[in-house]
């Protein structure tokens, strides 16, 4: 996860919206360019932490997994495993944690 990484979802949970790449890029607070906005939001949507929207095309959403990392409550460590599996566990993110998915 890299500072881009958290400025994409924190923008994208504060807005609450579907938005493509370049909008997206054009409203971070952080300077970014808008290929490497593109490349990250390829390996945030490898790890579900945002879905493209099957209906618009090239629009992103921030997912439920996105949210709880930043939350705070699943870490980058957890979310280094996702990339390897076929099927996200959403138990195996919280394996550590008591009382399993935040609410």
């Amino acid at each position: 996860m890299t500072k881009v990484d958290d400025a994409i979802l924190e923008w994208l949970a504060e807005q609450d919206i579907a938005a493509p790449p370049k909008v997206i890029q054009s409203n971070l607070t952080v300077p970014v360019s808008h290929s490497q906005v593109k490349r990250r939001i390829r390996v945030l949507k490898d790890n579900g932490l945002v879905f493209k929207d099957p209906e618009r095309g090239n629009y992103y959403a921030i997912t439920e997994i996105g949210r709880w990392y930043l939350d705070g409550a699943i870490g980058g460590e957890k979310l280094e495993a996702l990339a390897t599996t076929d099927e996200i566990d959403t138990q195996s993110l919280f394996s550590d944690r008591s009382g399993g998915a935040p609410n």
